[in-house]
């Protein structure tokens, strides 16, 4: 089934796919809870907005069918960074601009650069999907790594500096400090105020190990970064 969307912001996307297709949805202090419509499975997906530029997702679901959601092109100012870090499942995709299908595993990660917030991302059914997404502006990226970025290989630099125009898309292992990171979110203690705190002080640091893994062990056998 595809299901046509587009992603302005967490609360907006989510809140569209609820009236659409079912559900449950709760807002409170900034995150929305999105309860999987029964016809298509069984699980929830939140999604946090923690600061100008910074929005967090982190889900667990088992859906019943194959579902593609199918991003529909916006302006420039809605092209994103895109850190997805997959503990189980499997997702797909395409975007515009790459000719060939995105794949990412459980314990892979994967950055993209997505111009225009644009590309298709498949779902498939009878497996249990879960992970942590976080979506940055390429202003919020940009500044948040602008002392990393010499540290980096040249195409990386350039992808990231090029994020709101050009396509781009790296896959590699989830390591075992970020996997430690990624149960702490899941199993975050707290609520309302403190909860929002704690998530932006987990949610930086797996932007920043995330790149000091990669700057620091980077070799040829990791694969180049795809770009078209």
């Amino acid at each position: 089934m595809k299901i046509p969307l587009t992603f302005d912001d967490i609360q907006q996307s989510l809140q569209s796919f609820q009236q659409q297709y079912g559900g449950r949805c709760q807002l409170a202090q900034g995150e929305t809870f999105l309860l999987m419509p029964t016809r298509f499975g069984e699980g929830y997906l939140r999604g946090i907005s923690l600061r100008e530029g910074l929005e967090l997702f982190i889900y667990e679901y088992r859906l019943n069918c194959d579902l593609i959601l199918d991003f529909q092109k916006l302006a420039l100012n809605n092209s994103f960074v895109y850190l997805t870090l997959c503990l189980s499942g499997r997702c797909s995709g395409f975007m515009p601009g790459i000719d060939h299908k995105l794949d990412i595993h459980g314990q892979q990660t994967s950055l993209s650069t997505v111009p225009y917030a644009a590309g298709t991302v498949d779902f498939f059914g009878g497996q249990q999907i879960s992970g942590v997404e976080l979506v940055m502006s390429p202003q919020f990226a940009g500044g948040f790594l602008a002392d990393r970025l010499s540290a980096m290989p040249f195409t990386w630099q350039q992808a990231l500096k090029a994020a709101a125009l050009e396509p781009s898309y790296h896959l590699t292992k989830l390591s075992p400090e970020i996997s430690y990171i990624l149960q702490q979110v899941f199993n975050c203690p707290y609520q309302g105020t403190l909860r929002q705190l704690y998530l932006e002080g987990k949610s930086l640091e797996l932007i920043a190990l995330y790149f000091s893994v990669i700057t620091g062990a980077v070799t040829d056998s990791l694969g180049e970064l795809k770009r078209d």
